[in-house]
């Protein structure tokens, strides 16, 4: 796993093919794989029914093929950042009228092998920016949601991870430290409640 930093994100972004800039960073955002962002049809875009807009995740598309996404888990409701939403009526602008929501700029299909070959190739070299597989996309969303202290549970439910243990497998070394260290958040927390006083005060000295 060798995830991207933010400040990397935003390089590719500027040097990728501005025709792809909104699948790119649709990517980056939200952690989808290939197949499941490839499969997106403009209905699955929730831009009215909830308080915010989501995506539904129900199906992929793999070289041309529809099919099922990969467990129950990977059928699930994602929640739309800010860059998402932006890349999104972006990406009306370009292709508002297909029923998928990215196609390829001739309005092809849109295929793992062409976006890697053709696009993200291409982006990182621009960037001068090592070469890593189109996969990292999701990893850096993983390690910069929790980076940034996202909740866990949350960071699962996007990438529809089966359990929380798989996230702790992949993504423990970049959990802030001041959340899993040595208690203090847990006695700073009820310091700051002065009804919780008799609990820290059990031997008459407050706990320091």
């Amino acid at each position: 796993m060798y995830p991207f930093t933010h400040d990397e994100v935003l390089k590719i972004l500027e040097c990728v093919d501005p025709a792809y800039k909104p699948y790119t960073a649709v990517r980056f955002y939200t952690g989808i794989k290939s197949g499941e962002i490839d499969g997106l049809k403009w209905s699955d875009y929730k831009d009215k029914l909830f308080s915010t807009p989501k995506i539904s995740i129900n199906k992929t598309l793999v070289y041309g093929i529809e099919g099922e996404t990969k467990t129950k888990k990977s059928n699930r409701i994602i929640d739309c950042l800010i860059p998402v939403v932006e890349a999104i009526d972006e990406q009306r602008k370009i292709n508002g009228g297909n029923e998928y929501i990215f196609c390829k700029d001739d309005g092809a299909l849109m295929n793992p092998d062409h976006f890697r070959e053709v696009i993200w190739k291409k982006a990182l070299n621009s960037a001068e920016i090592e070469y890593r597989p189109p996969i990292q996309t999701r990893h850096t969303f993983a390690t910069m949601m929790i980076t940034a202290g996202e909740d866990v549970g949350w960071v699962q439910k996007m990438l529809g991870h089966s359990s929380l243990q798989m996230i702790f497998n992949h993504y423990y070394s970049w959990i802030p430290q001041k959340t899993r260290s040595d208690g203090t958040a847990f006695m700073n927390n009820i310091q700051k409640n002065k009804d919780d006083e008799k609990i820290i005060n059990i031997f008459g000295k407050m706990a320091q």
